[in-house]
């Protein structure tokens, strides 16, 4: 039995669904992970239409994700665990059952954006935060207190493509020993107030800021990095590994990281296609969040 429900401020869509689904291909008997379960959006869908499928297992670094669904899914062949995707390995403990289909999809999930005290909106009041998980470290305040001028210009600009990033970081620092609102709304108003040009400059400074923040507070691209030749690596014969990213920097590093791995042993594996997907104009009009999303697909020979 399955029961998809959510935040009464915005249901959770999974983005890109039928093109992972036929990405993934799930056939009689496949074991699949799903790294970034989320709200369970993946999962619902494939243990629904595919019987046939042996296992799906979710890892999230969310503790409430896993919770969420663990009463939104009845199924025998479901397990939710609770980890970063990196540690799928140690986290499994399958023996045997070795997954052959492995699913990434890198959005944050609509529940954490809207739900003010997770810190990864800046159109909602709440502490500066943005850990998926608590036990992560620093938080994006600890960030901006403590890091230099240079390493927070290097941030916003590495990880937000920002290109006020120099200017940003120097207004910052000489202000934040007599700022008072640290929530997330009021980082954006600083930064609404300083960076230069019209409203929509300024909204694009304090998205890519955010997404900076946000990138570094939970490593996300260096636990991408690090994971990515793991996965291809432990897959079997004709195992798929699929990945949704949601911002360049992502896309750059899976597109680099499956060219890699097919480009220096063509009998590893081929890329799905050498085009990502994209989702259509319908699924964009129903889900704006949708928009940047690419998927890319690697298959072991």
């Amino acid at each position: 039995m399955y029961r998809f429900e959510d935040s009464p401020l915005r249901p959770h869509i999974p983005v890109l669904l039928a093109e992972v689904i036929t990405a993934l291909d799930p056939q009689a008997g496949d074991t699949i992970l799903d790294g970034t379960l989320g709200r369970g959006g993946y999962a619902q869908a494939i243990l629904g239409q595919y019987p046939e499928v042996s296992r799906y297992i979710g890892v999230d670094r969310d503790p409430e994700a896993i919770e969420f669904v663990k009463t939104q899914i009845d199924d025998s062949r479901f397990s939710a665990l609770s980890g970063k995707f990196e540690d799928y390995q140690q986290l499994l403990e399958l023996g045997d059952a070795v997954p052959n289909k492995i699913v990434l999809d890198l959005g944050v999930s609509s529940h954490q954006i809207d739900e003010p005290k997770r810190g990864f909106s800046f159109q909602q009041e709440g502490p500066l935060d943005m850990r998926m998980d608590y036990d992560s470290g620093w938080t994006a305040e600890d960030i901006l207190r403590r890091k230099t001028e240079k390493e927070l210009a290097d941030i916003f600009y590495i990880f937000g493509e920002e290109t006020a990033a120099r200017h940003i970081a120097k207004f910052w620092v000489n202000e934040r020993k007599t700022f008072k609102d640290w929530t997330t709304t009021g980082f954006a108003k600083f930064l609404h107030r300083i960076v230069p040009s019209g409203y929509n400059r300024k909204q694009l400074a304090v998205r890519r800021c955010f997404q900076a923040l946000r990138i570094v507070v939970n490593d996300e691209l260096g636990q991408l990095e690090r994971t990515i030749p793991k996965m291809i690596s432990s897959l079997p014969p004709k195992g798929r590994l699929v990945i949704v990213t949601f911002h360049s920097l992502e896309d750059r590093l899976v597109k680099h990281a499956f060219q890699s791995a097919s480009s220096s042993n063509p009998s590893l594996g081929l890329q799905y296609s050498k085009k990502p997907m994209l989702p259509s104009d319908e699924e964009v009009k129903e889900n704006p969040r949708s928009k940047s999303a690419k998927l890319r697909g690697f298959i072991r020979c």
